[in-house]
Order: C-alpha cells, then sequence, then structure tokens
C-alpha cells in the first residue's frame, strides 16, 4: 500500500512550481508519427456507422450502395455515402453460426451476372462461414466449413435465409486456419480458400493432398454449371476423424468443375476442385483481374508471414517450407509446381499477415499505382510491396502504422470498391460494436525528430546522461524483462509551470489505464554491463521515447547509442546487434540485442494496454528516494498537481501496490502476479491482442482464467494448462517464460534470454498450488472452488516495534476488518486496502508474535475464507526471524503442512 503518505501533500496546489515545458517537448518531436509511416493516415469511411467485427465491405453490383459482413453473422447494407447513418440487415446467421478467433462469417460475393436481367443467376450470392450443428455443445472448436449460395431478394432489398443451398459442407475439427476467401475470376469460376484444418505442423496431413477434403490451398469451381466448358463432381471430399456424434456429413454438390483445372482424374480419385495446394492459412484473398492472379497472405507458423500469388497448379510448399526457411515436415512427392512466396517477413516485423491486392484505382494512381498492398495484423500496419530498381526482391514500405494489433482488434482485411479504392476493416474486440470500416487518405509527412539524442535537449549532457530539469524521474515496482538490462525512466508533463489546468494533468485511474496530455513525452534508457565481474561498466544499448498523441495515440522512437557511449542515433526501423557477455566465472556467451522499430513499439503500447506501460498506479505506488530522504511515488505525483482528478487520502492509502521478485515482504503469489502483471498483460487482458486470460495485478487471481485453466490459441502443450497446480512442466506460462526458441519464447519481443529468476520462482508458484480441490464439469474445466484462499507475508524490517505485513486473498473479499485477524503477543494498528490487497500494521507487544487468519472472517462470492498458516514472528536481534514461512494457500493443518489448494476456473 502506500505507506507514509500521511506526511506529503494532498489534494491542493503543487508545493513547487513544476518546470515549464510546452507539448511535444518544446515541440521537438512532432504532434503525430514522424516519417513515411505518416504519409498515409487511415480515417472513418462512414463516421455515423458502427459494426460488429467488420470482415469485409463490397458494392452491391448495380447499386450505389455497399454491404458489410460482420464477424458475428449479420450482413449490414447502407448507402456509399460518408454522411450515411442508416443501416439494414441483410441476413443473420449469427444463430447458426460459431464464432471464435478465426471461425465466424467470412465473407459475400456476389455472381458475375448479378442484377443481370434474365440471368438465372440475377440473385446468386455466395457466403462462406463456420456452421454450428445442433450437436456442437460438447466441441465449441469444431464447426461444419461451409460455402453456401444464397438468392438475393431484389425488391425487399435482403436475402432470403430459406434460399441457402450448401454447395460444400465440410467437417473442421479446429478452430484456426479456416481461410473463407472467394473471388470469381476471368473465365467467371469461383475460387475460394480454405487452410489446413487448424492444429499445429498440418496436423490434419491436408496441405499436400490431392485425395482429401477442401482443405490447405485454393479450390476452383464452377456455379453456371456449364458442361461445356466443366464437368460433374467426380470425387467427395473425405471425411477427417474425430468428428463427433450427431455432426452432419460433409459433401459437395451443385456445382461442375472447371476442365482446365490442373489435376483431373476421370476415375474419381482426386479433389478436381484443387487449383493450388500448400497454404496454410490464406485468411485473405484478392483477385488482380489485369494479370489473372490470386493474390493470398498465408499467416504463418512461428517463423515466417508470406504474401503468395497463386496461379494455376502452384505448389505454395507448406508444411515443407514455412516461407524460404524449412517446415514442420519433410518433403513428400511434389504435385504440381513449387512456388516460394513473393515476398515474406519473418516473426519481428509482424505477426499476422492480411493480403492486399495490386492497387488499380485512379485516386491515388499517382501514390499508389502499380504496388501491392497488404497489411498486417500484429503490427497494426499497412505496407507497399515494390518492384526492386534493380534486380532482386521486392521490397516493403510501411505507409501507415498505429491502426491497432490483435486477433480481435485491428486490421480484419483490406478491400476495394469497383473503382479500385482501398478500405480497411478495423475490429473492436470480439462480438462487440464499434469497428469500423476505414479508408486510406495522405497524412503530414511529418519530419523526423533529430537524428541524434544530443539535439533533442532531453539531455543537458547527454555522455554523461544528465537529464533536463523539464524531466520527472519514476520508478516501477515490477519492471518487464529486458535481457537484464537496467532502466531509467523519466515523464516530461507539458505545462506552463503551475500545472493548474486540467490539461496539464494526468487523466487518474485507480485501477485502468491512465492518459496523458497530448505532447506528454516518455523517456526510457536502456544498459548493462557486458561484464559481470565489472557490474559498474555499462553498455548504453538504447534511449526509448514515447511521444502521446491527439485522442490517446502515441507513437515510439528509438535512439540507438554509439559504442563510445557518447551520443544516440535515431533509428528508421529495427534492428540487432551481437555482443558477448562474460560471467563471473569468466566464461562467455554470445547475445543479441533487438532494437524495436516504431511499429514494434505498438505491439506492446496497445489501444487495450494504453499509452504508457509503466505509469499506472500499482507500479507508481512504491517509495523511492527523494529529496535527500524517501517518499511514496504515487503521493508525490499527486502533491505536484499530476492528477485529476487529485487524489484524497483514502485514494492513497487503498491503492494496490505491485511488488518486484525479490521483495520478501510480499506473497509469492502477489510478486509473481506483479511479474506477469508487468511482462504480459499488455497483450493478455480483455480487449488485448490476446485475451484468453487476463494477467493484468488489479484483477483477482479467482478472475484472471489461469490456475488449471484450458490452453487456447494455436500453442498447444499437450496434458497442459496455463497454470496447472503442482506441475511446472504442463504450465504453458513457465514453458513459454522458461523457453528462447521464437515462437514458442514469451515475452515474443525485447528479450533473448529467459529471465532464471523469474522462471525459478514461477515454478515454485506452482508448485505451492498443490492438488486440485474440486474436479470438474466433463469438458475439461475445473468448477470454482468454495473457499477463497489468504496469504500473508512477513515483514522485512521492524521499527520500534512496529512492522507491516501483506494479505493478499484470490478473490476480491469483503468485509475483512483488522478485527479479524487473530493475533498474539502484538495488536493490529491499522489495516487498509481493498479488493484482494491488504497492509496491516502490526505493534509487537512481546518478542514473539503470530499472525493469521482463521476460517470463515470474510467473505467472496458468497463463500467464506479458509484460514490461513500462522505466521510466527521473533522481534529480538537486529531483525525479524519468521518462524513458519506462509504457503499460497491456508489451512488448519500444522505449520509448514502442505495442504490441498483450492483451485479456480
Amino acid at each position: 500500500m502506500c505507506a507514509g503518505v500521511a506526511g506529503l501533500a494532498l489534494p491542493g496546489k503543487p508545493k513547487t512550481a513544476s518546470v515549464a515545458v510546452a507539448p511535444f517537448f518544446n515541440g521537438v518531436f512532432p504532434p503525430d508519427a514522424p516519417g513515411a509511416a505518416a504519409v498515409w493516415v487511415s480515417v472513418n469511411a462512414f463516421p455515423g456507422l458502427g459494426f460488429t467485427d467488420p470482415m469485409w465491405i463490397a458494392e452491391i453490383p448495380g447499386t450505389d450502395e455497399f454491404v458489410v459482413v460482420e464477424k458475428s453473422g449479420k450482413l449490414k447494407r447502407f448507402r456509399n455515402d460518408p454522411e450515411v447513418k442508416a443501416v439494414s440487415v441483410v441476413l443473420d446467421l449469427g444463430p447458426q453460426l460459431q464464432v471464435s478467433e478465426d471461425q465466424g462469417l467470412y465473407q459475400i460475393a456476389f455472381h458475375p451476372e448479378f442484377g443481370k436481367p434474365g440471368s438465372v443467376h440475377a440473385a446468386d450470392v455466395f457466403l462462406t462461414y463456420s456452421h454450428r450443428p445442433a450437436a456442437v455443445g460438447a466441441a465449441p472448436d469444431k464447426s461444419m466449413w461451409r460455402l453456401s449460395r444464397f438468392q438475393w431478394q431484389a425488391a425487399a432489398g435482403r436475402i432470403d435465409p430459406a434460399s441457402e443451398s450448401v454447395l460444400i459442407q465440410q467437417y473442421d475439427p479446429n478452430r484456426w486456419h479456416n481461410g473463407g476467401a472467394m473471388a470469381f475470376d476471368n473465365s467467371g469460376c469461383l475460387m475460394v480458400t480454405c487452410g489446413d484444418g487448424g492444429g499445429t505442423d498440418d496436423q490434419f496431413g491436408q496441405s499436400q493432398a490431392l485425395d482429401g477434403g477442401f482443405f490447405g490451398g485454393v479450390f476452383r469451381i464452377d456455379m453456371d454449371n456449364d458442361l461445356s466448358r466443366s464437368h460433374a463432381i467426380r470425387r467427395q471430399p473425405t471425411e477427417l476423424p474425430g468428428k463427433p456424434s450427431g455432426f452432419p456429413a460433409s459433401f459437395s454438390q451443385g456445382y461442375s468443375v472447371p476442365n482446365d483445372n490442373p489435376w483431373l482424374d476421370p476415375a474419381g480419385g482426386l479433389l478436381e476442385e484443387t487449383y493450388a495446394i500448400g497454404l496454410r492459412s490464406p485468411h485473405s484473398a484478392h483477385y488482380d483481374r489485369e494479370s489473372g492472379g490470386l493474390w493470398v497472405g498465408d499467416v504463418g507458423r512461428k517463423d515466417r508471414e508470406e504474401f503468395d500469388l497463386v496461379t494455376k497448379a502452384a505448389n505454395l510448399q507448406w508444411p515443407f517450407m514455412e516461407g524460404s526457411i524449412t517446415g514442420p515436415k519433410a518433403r513428400g512427392p511434389l504435385h504440381g509446381v513449387e512456388t516460394p512466396p513473393v515476398y515474406e517477413y519473418n516473426r519481428a516485423a509482424g505477426g499476422c499477415i492480411i493480403g492486399g491486392m495490386r492497387y488499380r484505382g485512379t485516386r491515388w494512381a499517382d501514390r499508389l499505382g502499380g504496388k501491392v498492398i497488404f497489411g498486417d495484423n500484429v503490427k497494426g500496419s499497412i505496407l507497399a510491396l515494390e518492384e526492386a530498381p534493380t534486380e532482386g526482391p521486392p521490397f516493403a514500405k510501411e505507409i501507415l502504422s498505429g491502426f491497432g494489433a490483435g486477433i480481435y482488434s485491428g486490421l480484419a482485411n483490406i478491400c476495394t470498391d469497383s473503382a479500385g479504392e482501398i478500405y480497411l476493416m478495423k475490429l473492436n474486440g470480439r462480438g462487440e460494436d464499434g469497428g469500423t470500416v476505414q479508408k486510406m487518405v495522405p497524412g503530414l509527412p511529418y519530419a523526423d525528430p533529430p537524428a541524434l539524442l544530443s539535439a533533442t535537449g532531453l539531455f543537458l549532457d547527454t555522455a554523461r546522461l544528465l537529464p533536463s530539469p523539464a524531466l520527472v524521474p519514476f520508478e516501477v515496482a515490477s519492471p518487464g524483462w529486458s535481457d537484464g538490462a537496467g532502466k531509467q525512466r523519466w515523464i516530461v508533463l507539458p505545462n506552463d509551470g503551475n500545472r493548474d489546468r486540467v490539461e496539464e494533468k494526468i487523466s487518474y485511474s485507480a485501477a485502468g489505464n491512465w492518459s496523458f496530455p497530448a505532447g506528454t513525452v516518455f523517456v526510457k534508457h536502456l544498459e548493462m554491463p557486458l561484464d559481470e565481474r565489472r557490474p559498474g561498466v555499462l553498455k548504453r544499448f538504447e534511449t526509448r521515447v514515447m511521444v502521446c498523441t491527439a485522442n490517446g495515440g502515441k507513437y515510439g522512437l528509438t535512439y540507438r547509442w554509439n559504442e563510445q557511449g557518447s551520443d544516440a542515433v535515431l533509428l528508421a526501423g529495427g534492428e540487432e546487434e551481437s555482443f558477448t557477455l562474460t560471467r563471473g566465472d569468466g566464461s562467455s556467451e554470445s547475445r543479441v540485442w533487438s532494437y524495436p522499430s516504431r511499429g514494434d513499439c505498438l505491439q506492446c503500447h496497445t489501444n487495450s494496454a494504453g499509452q504508457a506501460l509503466g505509469l499506472r498506479t500499482h507500479q507508481i505506488n512504491r517509495m523511492v528516494p527523494h529529496a535527500g530522504g524517501t517518499a511514496n511515488q504515487l503521493a508525490r505525483f499527486n502533491s505536484e498537481g499530476m492528477f485529476e482528478p487529485a487524489l484524497g487520502e483514502a485514494d492513497l492509502a487503498n491503492a494496490l501496490e505491485a511488488r518486484p521478485l525479490d521483495d520478501d515482504t510480499a506473497p509469492l503469489e502477489h510478486r509473481v502476479r506483479s511479474y506477469l502483471d508487468a511482462n504480459c498483460a499488455h497483450c493478455h487482458q480483455p480487449g488485448g491482442m490476446v485475451p484468453y486470460f487476463d494477467a493484468r495485478l488489479q484483477t483477482a487471481l479467482q478472475d484472471q482464467g489461469l490456475i488449471d485453466a484450458a490452453i487456447k490459441g494455436q500453442y498447444q502443450l499437450a496434458g497442459g494448462r496455463y497454470l496447472k497446480p503442482d506441475n511446472a512442466r504442463l504450465s504453458a506460462m513457465h514453458v513459454r517464460l522458461k523457453s528462447d526458441l521464437p515462437g514458442i519464447a514469451m515475452p515474443p519481443l525485447g528479450r533473448h534470454s529467459a529471465d532464471q529468476r523469474a522462471v525459478d520462482l514461477l515454478a515454485e508458484y506452482i508448485g505451492a498450488l498443490g492438488p486440485v480441490v474440486e474436479a470438474g464439469t466433463g469438458d475439461g474445466e475445473l468448477v470454482a472452488a468454495r473457499a477463497v484462499r489468504c496469504s500473508i507475508a512477513a515483514p522485512r524490517e521492524i521499527t520500534a516495534g512496529e512492522f507491516e505485513v501483506t494479505i493478499v486473498f484470490d478473490a476480491a473479499v469483503s468485509g475483512f476488518e483488522s478485527a479479524d485477524l487473530e493475533v498474539s503477543g502484538g495488536q493490529v494498528k491499522s489495516l487498509r486496502g481493498r479488493g484482494y490487497y491488504y497492509v496491516a500494521m502490526v505493534a509487537a507487544e512481546r518478542e514473539e508474535v503470530e499472525i493469521s487468519l482463521p476460517p470463515d472472517r470474510v467473505q467472496a462470492r458468497d463463500h467464506g475464507n479458509l484460514a490461513s498458516s500462522r505466521l510466527r514472528i521473533s522481534t529480538s536481534g537486529s531483525g525479524p526471524s519468521v518462524g513458519t514461512e506462509v504457503s499460497m494457500a491456508g489451512s488448519q493443518g500444522t505449520p509448514g503442512e502442505r495442504m490441498p489448494k483450492a483451485v479456480f476456473k
């Protein structure tokens, strides 16, 4: 908690005037992202409308209207007018839809003769989606992948749901890698993509199969059933094993197979619809009518994202290749023409390609003409692929950044209208309204800030790292891991010297993100010793600058220090440096340091994580050196008038406090959870890039979805859980924290080596969780235990016979008072805190003090607490002597006995 707050000034005028500084550090930094990434910006194409996870937009042929495909199952129609405010629902497939990360409604395609008078296809529209059979309740990961034809009712302006004719239906065993992109080619045949069935490493063996199902490739069919160019279906798709009881059959019907498809077999041994094979997860695809090729963005496994130009009989090489590197499976008999990607990039540059198209529009022909536009969902960027000026592979330039990132947020697809103009589909969270259709417009090409750190003025003496008086230093309680580097941090809050206006203050939140005035600048400096025998000799690696822009925006910059450590150079992109680290025993090892690009900064500084990762209540709420003594940092910020609203004494006293791993005065659970908050929560939280669990410290353990919770997403660990009680080997968080393998190691950015202390303490924490009290519900999940666990940590110091103990519950509790604690040999003078975290001040009356919490003294979810273990403290001598180290969950057993622990879903 906020120790020592009583001696600091509370709300009111700051004790001393601050240093006046204009926004953006007196204009040194531009008001928006500088450089090439600001050449284009995205704006809401239809600001009066909002959508639930828009996946695709298409013009309704022959009209001035658009239709948007929502992942959750609705098709919405509206006028092509930026002032439009009304939409109508054309179709709602929600009740029969399976929706998850890769499942849902994917795309719509209109027949080339849609709306043509007299044509039998004038009303034909086609949809791809994940169908949820009635029996799916016991198998939420599984579905039936469908391509269906529907009939458009022109008079009503809607689609008749009863008109569905299922063309392809196949059992899909996994939620991932579903594809579903469609396009009619120049011959009028329909091309459709589907991934490899999900799982890892082509788990179902489909990407190189010509006799299986509609998986791992591009499939081409004739919807006109023109037998002058096509023939009847000769082979049905192979049914994959493991289909749950009650699921319908897989089949294909209602179309014919083009005679010029590459793999024909009159005997019916091959799936003749196959046009290209060797794809893993072709989420997006766009047909270029001018060149006749299909541009496909294929999402990679762990090493490469690739952009493919698919032609007839192309073999795109998955799973024996991933981009240009060796894939997870051996090369077998080769079908078709081996076709490497046109462009690829590694996971350091992004993590989920969103394929686009060659720009054929006229409005921006002078800027984008002939370039291939694509994006990355993880990086939140849009790029333009250009031909190399001389012989060599094409190269990509980032033209728009900061679009937002994550599977439930950020870029879902890139689409065009009939004029070739670009629209960007922006998600806004799983099943939540607020997604938008964006368009690209030229931005202000802000110049880069000074090329040298010394020229920014952030430091009065750069070589000595002497900061400007405008830089306010701060520390965080539990820092993120950066390969062992030490860090110094500062904030520059724009103000006129008085901080008496709202626009000069931080918008404070006790539990959520803080927000900062436009023009606020954060500075973080990273350095470390290269020889552990000489810890005082430091190598300066980088100084990062994060700049807050209007409306909660931000951009990041990296300055790389020279070898002399005298100055640092602004980087335009990410870089890597090899160096040698010498250990204390004289041994050495080769290491790599990764300098983040501007886009890399935004992979962690996401919309859900806020503008600053370290500046938040529980990280700042700690004692730090100040004015020759120590002071609570949160209280100091408050006394200097930096918060709106200003904090009262109760706000300060009860604020949550993170604790570092080496702080034994806090329970192990709280130290570990503080670490996970600092290193994981920017992605793993509601609305985050990977929201499968909530790593935020302010969320009680019982609500985090970590303990014995099933692993979601594409990472697999047989028999594993995120945190499996008493088994670190089967705890995904421990396995990934310990690993240094790309694609496995977590966090994925900013580190090349594991934090061994964190790995060890996490293992200790997992071991302390003990056996499960209550087992499950029949589907592998655990029901919530009926009691609340309590941990009490021993004090580090005893002053004048008084000491503080930290008390942590695994759920937010109510009704906790100082009288609930049972104390022998002393008394509780005060108790502060809220939720699941408390601090008690105890006055010793004898040399030995015992503290515990008996059972059923507090309530959480209508259930009482288990008894804590008894903490025995000797107050004699130079420091406290702890008799019984408290375990993670209490029991009424004998001291030191390890008892079964309650586990929560």
